[in-house]
């Protein structure tokens, strides 16, 4: 029974094959939504030059299910031509696809899909087959609107899987969109005029121009470019100060916009120094500086000047059994400073001392100032003898005694 039923199916179809349609199907639905099987047709570019070729897509956009196929094809031939059958590719999406026989590409002409031992319904969808045209070399200039048509004549589908029972669609279940078949046939070679302003451009804004082909009338677009602000000179808002900064302006003479900038503060032009406190040898002064905008007021320390010390001057001589003084005095503001010599010796007293007054730092301007803490030996005196030339005679005396013990001993060898 299967076999039978596939058997009858087939021969319808490839009958069909061989008969032209002449009308579609009347009453299909009127839009994809309200429809259970859909198609359409779509060319791959928006623009179509004579002599050039352009690819039409056929694609299933809804299916329920389906096994036998068959739709007439319609072309506007003042501008598509189809050369051979050569031209049509199945997408083989749906299986027993049949091209129209050779010498039989009538405008409409048929393609057949059939699957007729099918048990099952294909629910596919997707590009079914692709039809290449050239676009003709005498084709009319400017706008085509359903250049391509799309009718069904039969859609057959298994309405019982168990008995194989085959079905076909009624006319207002079905809907072909060709919307997308429409193009613009434009020049090879375009003949622009001047270009003519769509959109002024602005400061800020780019704006866009067209120009127009004078014998197809296709149109050709640009950008132009924003001007940028075309600005006025800097005016001053807020003057600055030496701590504060200022602002200005300036704005545009196309479009009043405004664009502002700090003016930096001054900082202070300051006077010379002027002394306020004198400085001491040991308290520090002070000194200001005054600026010539705002009479802002600067201050800075004056370094105390430290003592301007004299040379050290014995103020009292040290002995055996007391200690000396010295003392300097400063030359700024007579501050004294004392310090202890130290007691004398007796190997201070056999040194050699030219200055038995004690005050020959004073008196002697040739001699050296006593600057240590111990006096120099020329200042000393004998103690005992209180004079140098009571020591010279006392050497002279050792030294004659030792002259005649010696005469003795050589006399008494002889």
């Amino acid at each position: 029974m299967k076999k039978l039923i596939s058997s009858l199916l087939a021969a319808a179809v490839a009958l069909s094959t061989t008969v032209c349609a002449t009308s579609a199907v009347a009453g299909a639905a009127e839009s994809a939504d309200g429809a259970k099987f859909a198609m359409s047709v779509s060319f791959d570019k928006d623009t179509l030059v004579p002599g050039d070729e352009v690819l039409a897509s056929l694609t299933l956009d809804k299916n329920p299910g389906i096994i036998g196929l068959r739709i007439n094809v319609g072309y506007d031939d003042s501008v598509l031509s189809i050369a051979n059958r050569d031209g049509i590719a199945n997408a083989e999406l749906l299986e027993g696809f049949v091209t129209p026989p050779p010498g039989q590409l009538a405008n409409p002409f048929s393609l057949v899909w059939s699957d007729p031992l099918a048990e099952v319904n294909n629910e596919s969808v997707g590009t079914v087959a692709e039809i290449t045209f050239k676009v003709k070399d005498d084709a009319k200039l400017g706008d085509v609107k359903d250049a391509l048509t799309l009718s069904f004549v039969d859609i057959a589908y298994i309405s019982d899987p168990a008995t194989l029972k085959v079905e076909k669609y009624s006319p207002d279940e079905a809907y072909a969109d060709t919307s997308k078949a429409a193009a613009k046939i434009e020049c090879k070679t375009h003949e622009f005029g001047e270009w003519d302003t769509v959109k002024s451009a602005d400061c800020e804004n780019a704006g866009t121009q067209k120009r127009t082909c004078k014998n197809c009338g296709a149109e050709e677009t640009q950008e132009i470019k924003a001007l940028g602000h075309d600005w006025g000179e800097w005016e001053t808002v807020k003057e600055a100060d030496c701590v504060t900064a200022g602002s200005q302006k300036r704005t545009c003479k196309r479009c009043d916009a405004e664009e502002t900038q700090e003016i930096k503060a001054l900082g202070h032009d300051y006077g010379e120094w002027e002394t306020v406190k004198e400085a001491d040898c040991v308290t520090a002064g002070s000194q200001k500086r005054i600026c010539k905008r705002c009479d802002a007021e600067d201050t800075q320390e004056i370094a105390a000047l430290g003592h301007d010390w004299g040379v050290w001057t014995v103020i009292k001589e040290a002995t055996e059994s007391e200690e000396g003084t010295e003392q300097r005095v400063c030359a700024r503001c007579n501050e004294t400073e004392t310090k202890t010599i130290p007691v004398l010796t007796p190997d201070d007293n056999n040194s050699d001392n030219s200055n038995t007054s004690g005050t020959g730092n004073v008196s002697d301007p040739t001699s050296k100032p006593s600057n240590t803490d111990k006096p120099t030996d020329t200042d000393k005196t004998n103690p005992e003898t209180g004079s140098a030339p009571a020591v010279g005679a006392a050497v002279l005396m050792f030294g004659a005694v030792g002259a005649m013990a010696i005469s003795a001993v050589i006399r008494k060898r002889k």
